[in-house]
């Protein structure tokens, strides 16, 4: 049954997407945090395809309101391996292509793992590549925690719970020239904070600030399943004038040996390829490949009157 989702899906969506991506660290509660979190503005719609009362198929199209370019959209489709091959993954492309004609999207984006059937199916359907990513693990047990120089403290999110404001600012300071498909230029402090400050999966104990005279200079996140033991980079910035004297490094360095205390056994992250310092400092950390994405892009035809 091909039906409209909704938020009281989030648990059958979150189970589908993690089977399909089991280097992500996806729960239902972080899942439902992320449609919850979404800006009305954004225009976020969701389908979903049952079987025998089973989620087999999941697509959601967005518009990026984070963003000052306009009319770029996202769109994400996920079949389950044993469903493909039965039309559902074109099925549901083409609901959320009309979907997001219909909000303004001019230009849409999307993810696929690397392998050749998902590869070919993007492509089938007038995607054309832009970039890829390289998904790295690392056992965090095997890092030892930094000593850092007598001008370095690092400290963990969990000091800045009254102000987490200077963390705000390295995040979307260090945001505006991170290589990725989309500018990510507006984003209020009210809308980080509900969106990645308040996320269920930030582990705000392994999440770690590096600070300079006092100032946050570098902010590494953390997502953390402690039940499962698993945790997922969130992003690694620092502010311009304090790159290139390894201060990201010793920032992540302090994040996973905290993590590996909170029990955690394996770390995943992703590169774009072409992010040459973050790929040496997670080389430098022991980080191994496991896998790649590969990023999609396609111009739309906007519907009549939209």
């Amino acid at each position: 049954m091909f039906r409209d989702a909704t938020i009281d899906d989030s648990g059958a969506a979150a189970r589908l997407i993690a089977l399909v991506n089991p280097e992500g660290v996806i729960s239902p509660a972080g899942f439902r945090h992320a449609w919850e979190s979404t800006q009305p503005s954004a225009r976020r719609a969701s389908w979903c395809v049952e079987a025998d009362g089973e989620c087999v198929a999941w697509a959601t199209a967005t518009l990026m309101v984070e963003t000052s370019e306009p009319g770029v959209g996202w769109i994400g489709v996920t079949v389950h391996p044993q469903h493909r091959g039965r039309g559902l993954g074109t099925a549901l492309l083409d609901r959320a292509e009309q979907h997001a004609r219909e909000i303004g999207v001019r230009r849409v984006l999307s993810w696929s793992r690397s392998d050749d059937a998902s590869a070919t199916f993007v492509r089938s359907h007038g995607f054309e590549q832009t970039a890829s990513d390289e998904i790295l693990v690392v056992d965090p047990r095997d890092i030892a925690p930094p000593t850092p120089p007598d001008d370095v403290e690092l400290r963990p999110f969990a000091a800045f719970a009254d102000d987490p404001s200077p963390i705000f600012h390295v995040d979307v300071t260090a945001m505006l020239d991170e290589p990725g498909e989309v500018r990510h230029d507006v984003l209020a402090y009210d809308s980080w904070l509900d969106r990645y400050w308040r996320h269920p999966l930030l582990d705000h104990e392994a999440s770690t600030v590096a600070l300079v005279g006092g100032k946050a200079v570098v902010a590494t996140m953390l997502m953390i399943d402690r039940e499962s033991g698993r945790g997922q980079n969130s992003g690694t910035g620092t502010l311009p004038g304090h790159r290139g004297r390894g201060l990201a490094t010793l920032a992540k360095r302090a994040s996973l040996s905290r993590a590996a205390e909170l029990g955690c056994t394996v770390i995943y992250t992703g590169n774009d390829a072409t992010n040459a310092p973050m790929l040496a400092i997670n080389r430098k950390l022991g980080y191994q490949p496991c896998s790649t994405e590969l990023a999609w892009g396609k111009t739309l035809v906007p519907t009549s009157g939209a």
